[in-house]
């Protein structure tokens, strides 16, 4: 397999437009929405976008997102997408905060990155993304250009909390965990994978089911 190359570490570009489109009207269960009480998001399908196989690694803060991503996309030999660098300053500076994002927030990061990996990976992507729920993994789903599989690195809320106070320089500090925590679903769409493993076996794992796509 092809090793990927540091510049295989994908950063955005300025000026992508975010993909998505809002309506008012009634709720929707149509797939490929997202919703709120007040508000339908329709994505806009680009029909020149090519259909790139990504596996998104996601769980909350301190999970290992970054290195194991990292880590498997050069072992299958694939590029990886670090969607914390598509989220706008706005969100960032909210983030660093402790705040949470809403679901309608996070629709134009969600779609800069599928932007990104259409334009940008030839055929498979190693995407990290947090993703702790239904709704956003269905937009991502929809975001992003072709087929995609979700894993969860399963880690115990106290070693995340343990792991989160040893990062700096992250803007996902402690102060988001707990919110991030509350917020994920019961993950029955996802693979699991466990994060406690040393991480290169993790990463070991991770990038067989790159592979599995």
């Amino acid at each position: 397999m092809r090793q990927a190359s540091h510049s295989d570490c994908h950063r955005p570009a300025g000026g992508l437009e975010t993909g998505f489109r809002k309506r008012q009207g009634a709720a929707t269960t149509t797939e490929g929405l997202l919703r709120d009480d007040r508000t339908i998001y329709v994505v806009e399908n680009d029909p020149e976008r090519s259909l790139v196989k990504t596996l998104v690694v996601i769980g909350p803060s301190g999970c290992g997102k970054t290195t194991i991503g990292t880590r498997a996309a050069e072992i299958a030999g694939v590029p990886f997408f670090e969607g914390d660098a598509y989220h706008s300053e706005a969100a960032v500076e909210k983030m660093s905060e402790g705040g949470a994002l809403t679901n309608e927030e996070r629709l134009p990061w969600i779609a800069r990155i599928g932007k990104a990996i259409a334009a940008e990976a030839p055929d498979k992507a190693v995407l990290a993304c947090s993703a702790l729920n239904l709704t956003i993994r269905a937009a991502l789903r929809t975001a992003l250009p072709g087929e995609i599989g979700f894993v969860l690195l399963d880690v115990p809320p106290e070693e995340l909390r343990r792991r989160l106070t040893q990062r700096q320089h992250h803007f996902a500090g402690a102060a988001m965990l707990e919110s991030q925590i509350a917020a994920m679903d019961k993950m029955t769409d996802v693979d699991r994978v466990d994060g406690t493993k040393p991480p290169k076996a993790v990463a070991k794992r991770v990038a067989r089911l790159v592979d599995d796509l």
